[in-house]
């Protein structure tokens, strides 16, 4: 079975958290919604418009889980940042990481 996909509504939905997060943070969310055990996702039928509807609470619950682990997420949504003395910088794109 395939799902149904509003091609207008998706594709607009999809392009516009490709070009916020990127591929690399946008395959993170993407998994991260389809690994949830949050029951509205559960129940939601996993629709790309439920996904971005939850994207902030996805990317919340992914900033929670790094401060656990002592890993910094950069500003540009690309985990796997560097510790250089106390500062933690992103190995992509150069910033300080949060």
């Amino acid at each position: 079975m395939s799902p149904v996909i509003n091609n207008g509504k998706d594709q607009k939905l999809m392009r516009n958290l490709l070009s916020q997060k990127g591929k690399e943070g946008t395959e993170r969310i993407i998994h991260r919604f389809f690994n949830s055990k949050d029951e509205f996702i559960i129940n939601s039928a996993y629709s790309i418009g439920i996904m971005y509807a939850v994207v902030n609470k996805l990317l919340i619950d992914e900033y929670k889980d790094a401060k656990k682990k002592d890993i910094r997420l950069c500003p540009c949504g690309k985990a796997g940042t560097l510790k250089v003395g106390n500062a933690w910088y992103c190995h992509r794109c150069s910033t300080n990481a949060i």
